[in-house]
């Protein structure tokens, strides 16, 4: 997944982007990209993304994204 690191937040220089599945911290990166694999669970998961600042600040969460975790395909 991808996001946009633009927008409102006035963050004072930018440190990392805290990705969170189901509400739980999965990564800190510092690109605005993330392949999740540790992902485990069938089913829809939820993903939000927050940045941080070098003086602690913390973005409000980002739209959220679900998306659908099958890993034996449908049969036809």
């Amino acid at each position: 997944m991808s996001w946009n690191p633009g927008g409102s937040d006035n963050l004072s220089g930018f440190l990392r982007f805290d990705v969170y599945r189901d509400g739980n911290l999965i990564a800190a990166t510092t690109v605005p990209t993330l392949t999740d694999t540790t992902l485990s669970a069938q089913g829809a998961h939820v993903y939000t993304v927050r940045s941080i600042d070098v003086a602690g600040n913390v973005s409000a969460p980002s739209t959220t994204l679900t998306a659908i975790y099958a890993p034996t395909p449908p049969r036809p």
